[in-house]
């Protein structure tokens, strides 16, 4: 039996959105990629890959864990490139879920800035005859900077609500004093933006302040803090991951 064309506008108008509709919803949003998936992009070739496998992995809680832990059982062995990249995971998720003492009316993001040439114009912060931008020598793991910055990252600017300049504005920054003055004087949970050179290309990041770590100013504090923290991630990689590694393939 010959079909019969839609002469009516309104009736051939439905019909055109249903077809539309079923177009669209056949084709849905992309699934976000699964634990198994993020493990495996570890070892892809592509480094964008791997660090937005990474930057996600990392973005996980404490209370993950035990689900990141039989799912690594499942992928295992691992190619090379994985094992340090999920040990970097592993430390960064496990600290995240610690309690310290601390204070919330200071903002931290844990990051250790080099200090060269700064240090001898330590009270000269707004000297423009300073070049612009501090470098970033390490980061803590467990804290928010962590997973967004990199080693050798160059800050150049920071934004935040709150700022004298204003929320809007990106404050030039030149010595590591005058970042870590800037970060304190904002309240844990505030969200800073920062404007950064990282392998000579400029990249912007978010990061939001966690309370400041009570007596780690002193450079002794700090690197006590910074070894009990490495000690209890390290005996819990040894717990639960170091027997995958030791499957890698050669």
């Amino acid at each position: 039996m010959p079909v019969r064309a839609i002469r009516h506008p309104l009736l051939a108008f439905v019909a055109i959105s249903i077809a539309l509709c079923s177009v669209r919803s056949s084709a849905g949003p992309a699934a976000k990629p699964s634990l198994s998936e993020l493990i495996n992009q570890l070892a892809d070739r592509d480094p964008a890959a791997r660090d937005a496998a990474e930057q996600r992995l990392m973005e996980l809680s404490a209370a993950d864990l035990p689900t990141l832990e039989q799912t690594v059982k499942g992928v295992a062995p691992l190619r090379p490139g994985q094992g340090e990249l999920l040990r970097e995971i592993i430390t960064q998720v496990f600290l995240s879920g610690e309690s310290f003492k601390s204070n919330p009316a200071q903002g931290f993001i844990g990051v250790k800035m080099k200090v060269d040439f700064d240090s001898v114009h330590s009270e000269d912060d707004s000297n423009p005859e300073l070049p612009l931008g501090v470098t970033v020598e390490s980061r803590l793991p467990g804290f928010s900077a962590y997973a967004l910055l990199r080693d050798g990252d160059v800050i150049l600017t920071i934004a935040a609500a709150g700022l004298p300049d204003g929320a809007d504005a990106d404050h030039r920054v030149r010595t590591s004093m005058e970042v870590a003055s800037i970060i304190r004087s904002l309240p844990a949970g505030r969200t800073i933006d920062i404007t950064l050179l990282r392998a000579g290309r400029h990249a912007q990041v978010s990061i939001v302040l966690v309370p400041h770590p009570v007596d780690v100013d002193d450079l002794s504090k700090l690197e006590r803090f910074r070894e009990d923290r490495a000690q209890r991630a390290e005996a819990f990689w040894a717990e639960h991951f170091a027997r995958f590694i030791d499957a890698v393939v050669s």
